[in-house]
C-alpha cells in the first residue's frame, strides 16, 4: 500500500471513530441549551469551570497527588504481581492451593475493602496507594498465572531439546510467550487503578480529583463537577494512549506484532 492510500485510510478510521463522539458532545449541547437544567450545564460553562479548576494551581493542589498515588500504586501493584504469577505458575501446588483466593479477590471490587483499608492505613497517601496496588495485583496475577500455564507444550519441548534450563527458559521463552494476556491484564488493571484513585478520594481526603468532583456536587457547582469527571476521563484517556505506545515497541521486539517488512 502506498504512502498517500495508508494516510487516506487512517483517516477514514479516525473520522469513523469520532462520530459516535461528536454525535453525543452535540446532543449534549442541544439539550443543554434547550433545557437549561441546573444539572446539565451547557458545553461553555463546562470550559469555563475547566479553565479554572484546573489551571496550574488546581492542577499542583488536586491532579498531582492524585497521580502520584496512581503511579505509585500502580507500579508496586504490578511489579510484585509479575514476581508472584512467575511462582505461583511453575509450582503446581501452589497454584492450586491459591485458585479460590484469587477467584475471590478478582471478583471482589477493589473499593469494596475502602473500609478495612481505611480502618489499617488510616486516612493519607499510604492507604490509597495500597488500595490502588491491591486492585492492579489481583488483576495482574491472575493474567500473568494463566498466560504462563497456557503456553504451548511444544515450545517447552524445543526448550527441553535445546538444553535451555531455568533463568534462561523463563526470560526467552515463558515470559515472552505469556506477554499478550500479561500486558491484556496490565492494561485492564490500569483503568482500574484510574477508577479505585477517583473513588478512593471521596472518602477522607483533602486534595485529589475525588475531592474536587465530590465538593462541587455537595455545594451544587454542576460546571465544577462535570469538568472535574472530563478531566479524570482525559487521564484515563491519556494514559491509555500512552501505555499503547509503550506496548508496541515492546511486543513487537518479541515478535508478537508484525513488522512493517513482515
Amino acid at each position: 500500500m502506498e504512502a498517500g492510500q495508508l494516510v487516506i485510510v487512517r483517516l477514514r478510521r479516525l473520522a469513523a471513530s469520532l462520530v459516535v463522539p461528536v454525535l453525543l458532545i452535540l446532543s449534549y449541547q442541544q439539550y443543554a441549551t434547550a433545557r437549561h437544567n441546573l444539572y446539565f450545564p451547557s458545553l461553555a460553562r463546562i470550559d469555563h469551570a475547566f479553565a479554572v479548576t484546573w489551571g496550574w494551581h488546581g492542577l499542583v493542589k488536586d491532579a498531582f497527588p492524585s497521580l502520584q498515588n496512581l503511579f505509585i500504586g500502580y507500579f508496586w501493584g504490578l511489579a510484585v504481581a509479575l514476581a508472584a504469577g512467575v511462582v505461583i505458575a511453575q509450582v503446581w501446588w501452589l497454584k492450586t492451593a491459591c485458585e479460590p483466593i484469587l477467584a475471590f479477590f478478582l471478583a471482589l471490587p477493589a473499593v469494596a475493602l475502602l473500609p478495612i483499608f481505611l480502618i489499617v492505613f488510616g486516612i493519607g497517601a499510604p492507604m490509597h496507594q495500597f488500595l490502588i496496588a491491591q486492585a492492579v495485583f489481583f488483576q495482574v496475577l491472575v493474567n500473568t498465572v494463566d498466560g504462563m500455564a497456557s503456553i504451548d507444550a511444544a515450545l517447552i519441548e524445543s526448550a527441553d531439546v535445546f538444553s535451555i534450563r531455568g533463568w534462561r527458559r523463563l526470560m526467552l521463552i515463558r515470559l515472552p510467550a505469556a506477554a499478550p494476556q500479561i500486558l491484556g491484564g496490565a492494561r485492564a488493571a490500569l483503568s482500574i487503578a484510574v477508577l479505585v484513585t477517583i473513588v478512593s478520594e471521596l472518602v477522607g481526603s483533602v486534595h485529589g480529583i475525588g475531592v474536587v468532583v465530590l465538593n462541587a456536587q455537595d455545594n451544587f457547582d454542576f460546571p465544577v463537577m462535570w469538568a472535574g469527571m472530563v478531566f479524570a476521563a482525559i487521564v484515563g484517556i491519556g494514559l491509555n494512549f500512552l501505555f499503547t505506545l509503550l506496548e508496541r515497541p515492546f511486543i513487537r521486539r518479541s515478535g508478537l506484532l508484525a513488522t512493517k517488512n513482515g
